[in-house]
């Protein structure tokens, strides 16, 4: 004799909603970056950084002003680049989280229905 697959009704949606309250969202914390500030203190406490920072601190120490202002200008430009490219990053990241919400099949109320991975309950 074989042995019963009839499908379980599910979860009614008072299940559902109970379950979210003991157990909470089905959500992995995100961390926001924290915007220009924290990426520009990234940037400048890099080891390359700090190093040609030095280097500039010694042309200005020898009195050889033109190699500081063109070491310090590469510097900017290399830090300004890095920030646009960590802020460009971020923000398609965002926009990649925002478009791929996953779903999965799952019984509810008796019923099949596609819900997002957010929903899922224990």
């Amino acid at each position: 004799m074989l042995p019963d697959f009839s499908p379980t009704p599910g979860l009614t949606d008072d299940a559902v909603a109970n379950s979210r309250t003991e157990h909470g969202q089905n959500t992995l914390p995100y961390e926001a970056r924290s915007g220009l500030w924290k990426t520009l203190k990234e940037v400048v406490s890099e080891p390359m950084f700090l190093l040609l920072l030095a280097s500039c601190a010694v042309y200005v120490g020898l009195g050889q002003l033109e190699e500081a202002i063109t070491l310090a200008g590469a510097l900017l430009a290399v830090a300004a680049i890095s920030i646009y490219q960590s802020v460009r990053s971020d923000r398609a990241l965002n926009a990649l989280r925002e478009l791929t919400q996953p779903q999965v099949q799952v019984r509810r109320n008796g019923q099949l229905a596609l819900v997002l991975v957010d929903d899922l309950v224990v």
